[in-house]
């Protein structure tokens, strides 16, 4: 294993974390099918799992958090939980509520579904425009005082929203999209590295819509040399700069092609042509 494992709340967990928006999201999903998913991940050792309260169903409150739940029944002291709270879904789609009373009613509503009475990590989903980020990393910080979180976290912060929180309190991990094809959250990242905190990656083998085709092609190009998938090459890529990154799987299959990213080693012309496909422009 090219990649090496991390540390985080006192324990060691794999260098890929598993994220569960897609066991809501995937329309005919089985139970069985969500289980040997992350069954799958955890044949490889300890793992992350990331969940939110908003990964739900119309039908189910905390869906996705109930399933955790049940896969940390199985898995045990294997499963560490990220969980999520401020944003929510409804008939109208996915409102952010940042205001302390509702972060503290998301995050009490996931540990009952999960049914167990602390997360390693609870992190703010979504900076509420209306709600200063101080007021909603001040009630994590208090959930963390009572021993229901860990770790506090912010996700989907740029760089002064991240310094702001961490003005409140110690921030143990940020969780924001990036990947080779999106990498708005560069100085973010870096701020991370510097501070020793956790950098979680979601959406790490997705191109964005201003994504360099070049780029897209690129990666292709390694892949195909290489024999292996573009997103082996993505996630050996996100690695490489040391972040986390979630895959989004709800297959075995899926799992098991991601995880062969942790022995991709990169030759020096490849990253530099990654480096410079990054750069073109439309």
């Amino acid at each position: 294993m090219v990649y090496a494992d991390r540390a985080f709340s006192g324990r060691i967990i794999r260098p890929i974390a598993l994220g569960t928006a897609g066991w809501s999201f995937t329309e005919g999903l089985t139970h069985e099918r969500i289980l040997d998913t992350a069954a799958a991940a955890l044949e490889r050792g300890p793992v992350l799992i990331d969940t939110a309260y908003a990964y739900t169903t119309l039908e189910e409150q905390a869906r996705s958090d109930r399933l955790v739940g049940e896969v940390k029944r199985h898995g045990g002291d294997d499963v560490m939980i990220s969980a999520k709270g401020g944003h929510y879904r409804d008939a109208t789609g996915f409102p952010i509520d940042g205001r302390p009373e509702t972060i503290r009613r998301h995050a009490e509503a996931s540990l009952q579904a999960m049914g167990v009475e602390a997360v390693e990590l609870y992190s703010l989903h979504r900076v509420d425009p209306r709600v200063p980020i101080e007021d909603s990393i001040g009630a994590i910080d208090d959930l963390r005082r009572e021993g229901k979180v860990h770790h506090v976290g912010v996700s989907n912060v740029s760089l002064d929203q991240l310094r702001a929180a961490a003005g409140v309190t110690q921030i143990a991990a940020v969780q924001n999209r990036f990947s080779p094809y999106v990498r708005d959250s560069l100085d973010v990242v870096e701020e991370v590295h510097e501070t020793g905190m956790l950098f979680l990656a979601y959406s790490p083998t997705k191109p964005g819509p201003d994504t360099p085709p070049a780029l897209v092609e690129a990666i292709r190009k390694i892949a195909t040399y290489r024999r292996i998938s573009p997103q082996q090459v993505a996630l050996a890529w996100t690695m490489w700069i040391t972040a986390v990154p979630i895959i989004g799987s709800t297959r075995r299959a899926t799992v098991e092609d991601s995880f062969g990213a942790l022995d991709v080693v990169f030759e020096t012309d490849e990253l530099e042509w990654i480096e410079s496909a990054s750069s073109v422009t439309h």
